[in-house]
């Protein structure tokens, strides 16, 4: 193997690992941000 295959495999899992946080990050903003909205919504008359 010669070392950009080597680089590129330790990278892989680091930009996993950066992807998850920002998916989860995003999915936890946009339902909080969200919520009130919803409650707003259903609580007015």
């Amino acid at each position: 193997m010669n070392t950009f295959t080597q680089d590129a495999l330790i990278k892989v899992p680091e930009v996993t690992l950066i992807f998850w946080i920002i998916k989860i990050a995003a999915t936890t903003l946009s339902e909080t941000g969200a919520m009130p909205s919803r409650c707003r919504c259903t609580w007015a008359t």
